[in-house]
């Protein structure tokens, strides 16, 4: 249950309620009417189900995970229709609540309407449930009716204001409804659909405050005005800034400070610029002051400190960085730098992709960290002994062996304890072991 806030797509104040499943990982007002089919017995999959058919949305959308502000940014088709249905219940429940706040003043409670509405709805869905009828299309005047005949006592409104705020609810929800089945895309669904709920706000919800006379808003709203209302919102923040997370491999020792390594590729759908901070998983191995990367305001991951690259060799950056607009939305990505291990920083790029020749050691595919895959010797882990050489741990057989560009192919097995030689020239590897003369196969 979430109470109050702030609506994150307007930015403006939330009286209401909304309700999820504990399983849910997304609040809207659709998990509410879910949580609410579930409160009076039916199973979650045949409340999703039954939610879905009734409002036209699609069944395979598992509605208590599915963000349709964070998918329509992702272009996701269908976040479109079920934008436009929770906004349909969201307005109602924020009406619902302004009216009855109205009628008993002192005595609301904020957020008690939204419940006793979500329970009404939801009974008026199962009702109707072998109709597949929306209850918000031909029954709104009767679930108004019966939520404030629920909440208020009766000497507190009469029916003249009743039937003057449902034809403000009826008017404000064919608003919405305008959008179902647009062609839009789903951006500029969510786009309109803000500017729409703004529209609502600024002629209905400001005006019902301390109104005396109902019938000075029902009189002039119209669903003309309402749509002219909303265009004259020009700009909304509607979305945080968005980036892929990425990985890098850095494997070339030649690279220079101030080198671009990755353009993240930000973009901010309301057209706001972008910052650029870096939270966390940046070093500064050698501790000059100059950290390993960063980020310029061009989104660029920029190689700040070239000199750190011997010192990462075979390591990985995990980056938590910060994507934020000018106008408070912020969205955190994960980059992931990986810096190859030594023996791929010494050796040649192949034409094919990830492979690498060494002129001492020969061909084997890189991974981007401590181990290789040898085109004769299988895998092997790298690391390199800051006094000389390589110690390589065979997967296959489970030892360590040393060797160097002036030694190979002989290198030294530290299981044996001595010398052995790779006959790397036959299609069959095959290792002479100096310390019982026999050969042996890979």
């Amino acid at each position: 249950m979430v109470s109050g806030g702030v609506d994150s797509s307007t930015n403006e104040h939330f009286a209401g309620t909304l309700l999820a499943d504990p399983n849910a990982s997304v609040v809207t007002p659709l998990t509410s009417l879910i949580a609410g089919l579930m409160d009076i017995g039916l199973a979650k999959s045949d409340a999703e189900q039954l939610l879905s058919n009734n409002f036209s949305l699609p069944q395979e959308v598992d509605l208590t995970t599915f963000d349709p502000y964070e998918n329509a940014a992702n272009g996701e088709g269908s976040s479109g229709d079920i934008l436009v249905a929770g906004a349909r219940i969201a307005t109602l429940m924020k009406q619902m609540e302004a009216f009855v706040h109205l009628l008993k003043g002192a005595n609301y409670y904020s957020g008690e309407v939204s419940i006793a509405l979500t329970s009404t709805l939801a009974t008026k869905l199962k009702e109707n449930q072998n109709s597949s009828t929306n209850p918000l299309d031909d029954g709104v005047a009767e679930i108004v009716t019966s939520v404030i005949n629920e909440q208020v006592a009766t000497n507190l409104f009469t029916s003249e204001e009743v039937a003057d705020f449902i034809k403000i609810v009826q008017v404000s929800d064919s608003l919405h409804k305008s959008l179902i089945n647009s062609d839009k895309s789903p951006a500029v669904i969510a786009t309109e659909i803000t500017k729409q709920q703004l529209a609502v706000k600024q002629s209905v919800l400001d005006e019902l405050e301390g109104i005396e006379n109902l019938q000075s808003v029902s009189s002039t709203i119209s669903l003309q005005a309402l749509q002219a209302s909303s265009e004259t919102f020009l700009e909304v923040n509607l979305f945080a800034p968005t980036a892929d997370d990425f990985t890098f491999v850095l494997d070339d020792t030649g690279l220079s400070s101030s080198q671009e390594m990755v353009s993240l590729g930000a973009v901010d759908l309301d057209g706001d610029g972008i910052s650029y901070s870096i939270l966390s998983g940046n070093v500064d191995s050698d501790g000059d002051g100059i950290e390993f990367v960063q980020i310029n305001q061009a989104g660029q991951l920029i190689l700040q400190d070239a000199g750190e690259i011997s010192n990462l060799t075979a390591q990985k950056l995990s980056l938590s960085i910060s994507l934020s607009d000018s106008r408070g939305k912020t969205k955190t990505i994960s980059g992931i730098v990986k810096v190859d291990n030594a023996l791929v920083m010494e050796s040649d790029k192949s034409s094919v992709a990830s492979w690498m020749n060494s002129d001492w050691f020969g061909n084997f595919h890189s991974t981007g960290g401590p181990w290789i895959f040898h085109e004769k010797l299988g895998w092997q882990y790298v690391y390199q002994l800051q006094a000389g050489g390589f110690w390589f741990w065979d997967k296959a057989d489970n030892y360590w062996w040393w060797t160097d560009r002036n030694v190979f192919p002989y290198a030294f097995d530290q299981l044996a304890n001595d010398w052995i030689f790779f006959e790397t020239s036959l299609v069959e590897l095959r290792i002479y072991d100096f310390s019982n003369t026999t050969w042996r196969a890979k």
